[in-house]
């Protein structure tokens, strides 16, 4: 419960899921250039999905 794993790459935040981990997506998608992402979709499984660190912060950590 006080573990977060957070990535933009569903096969790591699923092991993260699987092993107990609470899980944030974030998106990132210039990451993998023009391309994109092999797989941009979060797994609906993470506790969050958001786009940035920013929001990711002020959504996990408690206000003061």
């Amino acid at each position: 419960a006080q573990i977060l794993m957070v990535a933009c790459h569903n096969f790591d935040l699923n092991a993260a899921h699987q092993a107990g981990f609470r899980t944030a997506f974030v998106r990132r998608p210039a990451e993998w250039g023009s391309a994109g992402p092999p797989d941009p979709k979060p797994n609906m499984d993470c506790d969050f999905v958001v786009d940035d660190f920013v929001t990711l912060a002020q959504t996990v950590l408690p206000a003061h």
